[in-house]
């Protein structure tokens, strides 16, 4: 039997009690009863109950994911910056709770100089805009575009950006909470000499939250009402300028890290009009995927020189999304669309999390982050990461959300730390390749924790 409790925020919990007599398995509290809060749950635990549906573990953590989505796209309180406004609804317009989160450009500066405070906006210098945001304000102009700009999160200059059906840069821009930002800043973290040496241990605190979110400029695309969309400044490739654009949010990647789960538990989103199945009958109406092209192996866009204006490519997801998981996104998607609000036509993708090897259900914090030890492991034939953030990658299991982050144990699993924080003649992705190269295999290190 399930026992959902609501303290302050959420925390799902299972209990073990045996049953005295042999029935069949009870519909979890809550799970097809989904929850519009703009509180984001703690935790998932799932010890073993021997009267529970088999299918238990990944309705919990599917109907987590859910309510972080729906946490972090709350209205957010005026000037608190990651804190939700509860007097009003989800449908109020104005900036979302994960877009005030601290970005990138502001906590790893050029000059390894210390960020500013958690409630405010840095300094104009250090973005590429030149221009230093108001409350709520996004900038997706990052000083490096090896992230929060336009290429692929996981390319490290091997996958090129991907375009929209009317040929702009799908953009991307990634944010961490006060409690990661703290922590971060606390410990000097933003500089290189205080990451991991050696093997060292690093682990941030329970709570933290990593986000990145996909854009697409709004200009012709098909079903505008079903985007949730934004002002942004962008940096421009033809004019080398920044300008305004109304932007849709097309995915969303969440990451928490919980007590029970100190590999984090990995969320991905996408709105549900991106890109079609493969094996789908429908191929129009689309904002990656137009006509009947096959999808390629690799972008047509070069990520050391983005062209002014991409090259198109169609996009598809590869690998369907698990039915139970579809299940938990009818529930929500139908409670969005009571409300009126526009989250009616996101979906999860898939949520993966690190696995117990163990009877009590516990898992150690110095775990692999591999398929074998994480949901959904090593045979799976449905989604492990996304059309928007892993393009190309969408084949091998080893490729999932986990098991590429496993790649930075030494900074928690965090890689813009490890490719930001500032080395002393700049940030590390500068580095030269053989440094570089060097820098990665330490932070990979087996010893993490």
């Amino acid at each position: 039997m399930l026992a959902v409790g609501f303290a302050g925020l959420i925390s799902l919990t299972w209990s073990t009690a045996p049953s005295r007599v042999k029935q069949r398995p009870k519909a979890i509290t809550g799970i097809y009863h989904p929850r519009i809060s703009p509180d984001i749950p703690t935790d998932v635990n799932v010890p073993p109950g021997p009267n529970d549906p088999p299918d238990a573990p990944i309705r919990l953590f599917d109907d987590y994911s859910w309510r972080a989505f729906i946490g972090l796209l709350w209205p957010v309180a005026e000037g608190q910056r990651g804190v939700p406004d509860r007097r009003k609804p989800i449908t109020d317009p104005g900036p979302k709770v994960f877009e005030t989160f601290k970005s990138t450009w502001e906590i790893y500066h050029d000059n390894g100089s210390p960020p500013a405070p958690w409630n405010e906006y840095d300094q104009a210098r250090f973005n590429r805009c030149r221009q230093r945001p108001k409350f709520g304000q996004v900038d997706i102009a990052a000083l490096s575009h090896f992230t929060d700009d336009v290429a692929q999160p996981t390319s490290f200059g091997q996958d090129g950006p991907i375009a929209s059906v009317n040929r702009s840069y799908v953009r991307y821009l990634a944010g961490v909470n006060k409690t990661e930002f703290c922590a971060i800043k606390s410990r000097g973290l933003y500089l290189r000499a205080n990451l991991p040496q050696n093997g060292s241990p690093l682990a941030l605190p329970s709570g933290s939250i990593n986000v990145k979110s996909a854009w697409i400029e709004m200009s012709g695309i098909p079903n505008p009402s079903h985007y949730y969309t934004r002002w942004a400044t962008v940096y421009d490739y033809c004019t080398k300028h920044c300008v305004r654009k109304r932007l849709g949010l097309i995915g969303l990647h969440i990451v928490q890290k919980t007590p029970s789960r100190p590999q984090w538990i990995w969320s991905t989103f996408e709105q549900v009009d991106d890109v079609p199945f493969v094996s789908s009958r429908r191929r129009g109406g689309f904002s990656l995927h137009r006509g009947s092209a096959p999808m390629r192996d690799s972008s047509p866009n070069s990520d050391e020189h983005p062209p002014c204006r991409p090259l198109f490519t169609n996009i598809d997801r590869l690998r369907p999304i698990d039915y139970r998981t579809d299940r938990t996104n009818r529930a929500y998607q139908a409670a969005l669309r009571r409300r009126g609000s526009v989250l009616q036509y996101y979906r999860l993708i898939m949520t993966q999390w690190p696995v117990s090897q163990s009877d009590d259900g516990n898992i150690p914090v110095n775990q692999a982050a591999t398929p074998a030890f994480t949901f959904p492991g090593l045979a799976t034939t449905t989604a492990f990461n996304s059309p928007i953030f892993e393009t190309f990658l969408q084949k091998n299991i080893q490729d999932g959300c986990m098991s590429c982050h496993g790649g930075t144990r030494g900074t928690d699993f965090v890689w813009t730390m490890a490719i930001f924080a500032h080395t002393g003649r700049g940030p590390a992705y500068k580095l030269n390749p053989p440094e570089f190269t060097k820098l990665r295999e330490l932070l990979a290190t087996p010893h993490h924790h």
